[in-house]
């Protein structure tokens, strides 16, 4: 019997087209005026805070827990905006998989196992309507 079904945000459930790296490029070129750095970044599997420090790291900026939430507090402004343009949607059958697992006689948990903040996750998870799932 299966009782908790994790998932993962981006590239699991869904695609962005890219959201997140943009979001995270605009703070840093926004708050910390760093206008590079991101493309050297490698995203995939990582948690948004080991990121962060990397690219503090990449400008010679402090990793500072005052820098840390004036990062992420930008990077909110931006991830919103960015993802309510983009023409991201639901990874292909996810919508099919979550609805068979509602339905089975007795439901697992369904919940998160992502490297975003938990507002990151809920912004992009909000827009598809996959955010009161979890």
């Amino acid at each position: 019997m299966v009782r908790l079904v994790l998932f993962d945000v981006d590239g699991t459930l869904v695609h962005t087209g890219g959201a997140g790296i943009k979001a995270f490029a605009k703070t840093f070129a926004t708050e910390f005026n760093a206008h590079d750095g991101v493309e050297k970044i490698d995203f995939p599997g990582r948690t948004d805070v080991s990121l962060v420090r990397e690219l503090f790291g990449l400008h010679n900026i402090a990793a500072t827990p005052e820098n840390f939430r004036r990062f992420f507090d930008r990077y909110i402004f931006w991830l919103d905006h960015i993802v309510a343009q983009s023409r991201g949607g639901p990874c292909e059958g996810v919508l099919e998989f979550l609805d068979g697992l509602r339905t089975l006689p007795q439901p697992p948990l369904l919940g998160l196992v992502t490297g975003n903040i938990r507002l990151g996750a809920e912004i992009k998870l909000r827009r598809l309507g996959l955010w009161d799932v979890f």
